[in-house]
């Protein structure tokens, strides 16, 4: 995203991924954190009722071999395993976010 930019202030394109990666990391921090003390609710579809993953989605996709396991009693899951299920919660938008999450900052002053 930032190639063009790159070329030209390669350090201010370091700052700009590091201050996303320091804001994602901390978000998903506290949201592991707060998970693996409800590790029950992860799982739970919008209307609270517990989400089962087909037998084919528990073949096939990370989160039915997520859903899979918490069905089948293995309620200990990986650091990598709570990081993927992170990610891809936070891609179904199901992970609560602050407000200026998605902000960018302003990077020209002037309209053309």
């Amino acid at each position: 995203m930032f190639g063009i930019f790159a070329k030209e202030n390669q350090k201010w394109v370091d700052e700009v991924v590091r201050k996303r990666n320091d804001k994602l990391n901390k978000i998903k921090k506290e949201w592991i954190e707060l998970n693996k003390l409800h590790k029950n609710k992860i799982f739970e579809d919008d209307f609270g009722g517990e989400s089962k993953a087909t037998e084919s989605e528990a073949k096939t996709s990370f989160m039915g071999r997520m859903k899979g396991k918490a069905a089948a009693g293995q309620k200990d899951m990986t650091e990598k395993e709570w990081e993927g299920v992170f990610k891809q919660m936070l891609q179904d938008d199901r992970v609560d976010v602050p407000e200026d999450f998605y902000d960018e900052d302003n990077l020209f002053e002037e309209s053309e």
